[in-house]
């Protein structure tokens, strides 16, 4: 028979070495006491944590699933064992072994936490609220709750709430520069890159090789147009590693936006592995581009992005299209009317999904994005055509549109749009229509909406508020009818916009437009310029404090009124 004080023995000269971070000491003890007692629950549930921690994923479940076998009564058993599948992937059976740790011992704070974290994963940031507030409950002083409850709490966007759970994870655990990191990510939420910056310097204080700190940081400077230093910021998160899209990809877009073209757009190719990145890459079975001549070979030219993106690189399209390659163009569906009439040599498709066959159909030679166009075609500012537009909109439908909005002062005809609905930073890029008054009242002529999405309610109030009208065609949605869209746009004599799809619409179809950029803008617009190289038609309004467009507002009015 075992002698029980063996046993314990064993497991206490483990957990000294396990403590120590002597994992392989630890396992040893932990085995030998599992040769003297084979179903030892509290040996193999100890095993299978040293076998967790040190990556040995698989072997860990098999220990576990021993020791909750064995002793099915013991809530940390079914805690760790949630640990390890919740490593594996396996999220379901490992919220099934968190819930079942929690209905043995409703007070376990481990297990409380480690089902948040687990929500969190999953985007489920409320049910991980409750879940860390219930562990605070037990532990009020358990510092990771606290950085925890202030992550899903900026999800959650109760800003005010998350950074008080923050400030206390800091208070409790100085040293830690989680927290610290997390501050900087609400400043950066709330549109303070300065604050966001001096947070994650913060984390980096207390950990130089955290590369998540180095890489939101190169994200503030950018916002900030300190482009080298963000350069500097991703170059270092890279050293720690190197084949981090999301790093490369942030490197490209601020050597892009400081016009270090060929370097830009060689790293531009990184945007495939990001997570944020949400098009699907085609797997297409022709060999990519390389920038040389075509010599008459066929060149796919496939989708990517949404329709803004894809009004912008047809503006390279139009190059090739203008030498007479020979062309299959496939692009978002509501596109295909003005691609088709833009470029009539070409045979333009829709986008499907996954390797369509209407596409394979036309056997090209060649493929490319339409993302690595700039790459092959914009190596350098030289590299731009003079073209004053690529895009043709339907011209019978121009035609009733300029009827329909003809003034009745004679003045001219006005597009404006004021939203963005970029998913990253629509609120910033958008000016609230109130704020336009000054400016469209000195503008005269008449104003037509080219805003898209239900603004109905914003309209009719800014009527009411204004001594300007806004004409509202209900015949145009630009969500169903790109083609109807593009010759609204082009019906008109002048377009004011803040940064979205009817700008580019807009430069590509030739219109004269006013762009009122945010001062983190978009790298396409580069830095310093009132000028755009992609379009000649455009002219950029840039915003000189963050959140406050006042003053590029009144220079916009002082503007129209020159005109």
């Amino acid at each position: 028979m075992n002698d029980p004080r063996d046993i314990a023995e064993l497991l206490e000269a483990g957990l000294v070495r396990h403590r120590a971070g002597d994992l392989d000491g630890a396992r040893a003890a932990y085995g030998a006491a599992l040769e003297t007692d084979p179903d030892n629950p509290q040996a193999h549930r100890l095993m299978g944590v040293a076998l967790g921690q040190g990556g040995h994923i698989e072997e860990a479940e098999q220990h576990l699933r021993r020791a909750v076998e064995a002793a099915p009564e013991e809530a940390t058993g079914w805690d760790n064992l949630g640990l390890v599948l919740r490593n594996l992937g396996r999220a379901d059976e490992a919220a099934e072994a968190f819930e079942r740790a929690l209905r043995l011992n409703p007070r376990l704070v481990s297990a409380q936490f480690n089902l948040g974290q687990l929500h969190q994963m999953r985007g489920e940031a409320g049910k991980a609220a409750d879940c860390y507030r219930a562990a605070l409950e037990t532990a009020p002083d358990f510092a990771p709750a606290h950085g925890a409850l202030g992550t899903a709490l900026i999800a959650l966007e109760e800003a005010k709430e998350a950074r008080r759970h923050l400030e206390r994870a800091i208070a409790l655990a100085p040293e830690d520069p989680l927290a610290r990191y997390n501050i900087g990510v609400l400043e950066a939420a709330q549109g303070d890159r300065e604050a966001a910056l001096a947070a994650y310097d913060a984390a980096l204080a207390l950990r130089p090789d955290y590369a998540d700190a180095l890489l939101n940081g190169a994200t503030a400077f950018q916002g900030l147009g300190r482009l080298d230093e963000a350069v500097e910021r991703c170059t270092r998160a890279l050293a720690l590693r190197p084949d981090w899209p999301e790093a490369h990809w942030n490197r490209a877009l601020a050597r892009l936006q400081a016009g270090e073209l060929t370097d830009g757009f060689a790293e531009y190719a990184w945007r495939w592995g990001c997570a944020g990145f949400v098009s699907a890459r085609r797997s297409y079975p022709w060999p990519h581009w390389d920038g040389t001549p075509l010599n008459g070979r066929k060149l796919l030219i496939w989708a990517e992005q949404g329709v803004g993106d894809q009004a912008f690189f047809a503006g390279m399209i139009a190059d090739l299209a203008e030498a007479g390659a020979d062309l299959v163009v496939t692009c978002e569906p509501r596109l295909v009317p003005l691609f088709s009439r833009s470029f009539p040599e070409a045979t333009i498709l829709p986008e499907g999904e996954g390797d369509d066959p209407a596409v394979l159909n036309t056997a090209p030679d060649l493929q490319c994005p339409m993302g690595a166009l700039g790459h092959h075609l914009r190596p350098n500012m030289e590299a731009f055509p003079t073209r004053a537009s690529y895009l043709r909109a339907d011209p019978d439908l121009i035609t009733r549109l300029r009827t329909r909005y003809a003034p009745t002062n004679g003045g001219p005809r006005i597009g404006i749009s004021w939203r963005s609905g970029n998913r990253n930073n629509g609120t910033e890029r958008s000016v609230p229509l109130s704020a336009w008054k000054p400016a469209l009242e000195r503008a005269g002529g008449q104003i037509v909406s080219l805003q898209y999405g239900e603004v109905g309610r914003e309209v009719a109030a800014f009527r009411e508020a204004a001594d300007v009208d806004v004409v509202m065609d209900g015949e145009v949605d630009p969500t169903k009818d790109l083609d109807a869209f593009a010759a609204q746009i082009a019906a008109v004599d002048l377009v004011i916009s803040v940064d979205n799809t009817t700008v580019h619409f807009a430069g590509a179809l030739g219109i004269p437009t006013h762009v009122l950029l945010p001062l983190a803008s978009d790298w396409r617009w580069f830095q310093d310029r009132s000028d755009s190289p992609w379009y000649p038609s455009i002219k950029l309004h840039r915003q000189n404090r963050p959140r406050d467009w006042t003053q590029t507002l009144a220079a916009l009015t002082r503007e129209l009124a020159r005109n």
